[in-house]
């Protein structure tokens, strides 16, 4: 079982949140707290899941949270989920539970930074 590791990384103006390894219950506050404090610096935020194996239902929750709150403050938030095989299962999991509808999820991190950085905080339109 994969240890989670969040690790942050600062490109231009917006902030990479890396989500590695299993994330569930267990980890919410930490996930919680490491976007609270992202927050407070206004910058943009990119999360980037595709090398998260799993996530669980609070997990979604405390990232949805986040995407209200980046709403609001209309501060650009989204997802990067490059396409592989690790992948596959985070991409399956947002497709089935419908939050591609609501997560703007785009396929590079090159993509997803500009996208924050322009102030995106909605799917892109395809």
């Amino acid at each position: 079982m994969p240890q989670p590791a969040l690790t942050t990384e600062e490109v231009g103006e917006v902030t990479l949140l890396r989500l590695e390894g299993e994330y569930d219950v267990a980890n919410v506050a930490e996930l919680r707290d490491a976007l609270g404090g992202l927050a407070a610096s206004g910058r943009p935020l990119v999360v980037v899941l595709t090398m998260a194996s799993f996530i669980d239902s609070t997990i979604l929750g405390v990232l949805l949270g986040a995407l209200r709150r980046a709403k609001e403050e209309r501060r650009g938030f989204v997802f990067a989920l490059e396409p592989d095989a690790s992948s596959g299962a985070i991409d399956r999991l947002l497709e089935m539970s419908g939050l591609l509808r609501i997560f703007p999820v785009y396929s590079s991190i090159d993509e997803a930074t500009t996208a924050a950085a322009g102030g995106a905080n909605t799917p892109p339109i395809v």
